[in-house]
């Protein structure tokens, strides 16, 4: 997985700010729904047998591993665990 990674950084059509991988889960800010939509299309292309699925925020709030990850006020992020 860290080859795939390398990889799916290195070969972006452009620089990601705010990438993160923790454990199964990749978690990728992007600016527009297209952006991470082309984002899910490039690591899917990487490899035939690593195939990735999106999820994307409703509301301002993201679900994931038990923890609910919302956008605050001033645009940054918060937690709070289930």
């Amino acid at each position: 997985m860290e080859d795939f990674e390398a990889r799916a950084l290195r070969q972006a059509a452009y620089k990601h700010s705010h990438w993160f991988w923790y454990v199964h889960d990749i978690y990728h800010l992007a600016p527009w729904i297209s952006a991470a939509s082309w984002v899910l299309v490039h690591l899917n292309s990487l490899h035939k047998n690593i195939q990735l699925t999106m999820e994307i925020e409703k509301d301002g709030h993201l679900a994931s591993l038990g923890i609910d990850i919302y956008k605050k006020a001033d645009g940054s992020l918060g937690h709070k665990i289930y």
